[in-house]
């Protein structure tokens, strides 16, 4: 006698028992573990929480930052003000950071404006101001006399926030830029 596999045999043909219609036979279903659905679930919600950490609104940056370091120079001189540049990247997920907290915090703002002229510095394409004030690593806070360049106070690759930075803007070690 030949066995034969049970996908090779046709299903059966209508008898008087089966009410006109093929009776096929299936696999019994197994059911999924406890454990294996709780490793399912736990998957998942790390899914979502990585998927809503990814895309979930950010808040919007509030710093009115300058773009050209000698017109902010200029600026800085008229208002008696240092300039802080910050040494930033895109890719930078430290200086990302920053943007969508402290930089985003009305007082941290307010503080920053009342004390300095923000300039944003492009670390991958101004490497000329890398290599001048020796930046090794991002974010680079740095205080500066608008006047000679000469940094005041820094804070090299550590994540500030709100707090923290008006700390930093409040321990200037002078009154004003021109003293």
């Amino acid at each position: 006698m030949t066995m034969q596999n049970p996908s090779d045999v046709p299903p059966s043909e209508p008898g008087p028992d089966s009410g006109d219609r093929a009776v096929l036979a299936r696999p019994p279903r197994k059911s999924a573990s406890p454990g294996a659905l709780i490793a399912m679930a736990v998957v998942m919600a790390l899914l979502a929480t990585a998927l809503w950490e990814r895309y979930r609104p950010q808040p919007k940056e509030l710093v009115d930052w300058r773009a050209n370091l000698a017109a902010a120079q200029v600026e800085a001189i008229k208002e008696n003000k240092p300039l802080l540049m910050v040494f930033t990247a895109n890719w930078c997920p430290t200086c990302q950071s920053m943007k969508h907290s402290t930089f985003a915090d009305a007082e941290a703002v307010k503080k920053l404006d009342q004390t300095c002229v923000p300039v944003q510095i492009d670390f991958d394409t101004q490497t000329q101001l890398v290599d001048k004030y020796n930046v090794q690593a991002i974010p680079a806070l740095l205080i500066v006399d608008p006047k000679d360049g000469h940094v005041i106070q820094r804070d090299n690759e550590s994540v500030m926030g709100p707090g923290e930075f008006e700390t930093w803007l409040g321990n200037l070690s002078h009154v004003s830029a021109t003293n």
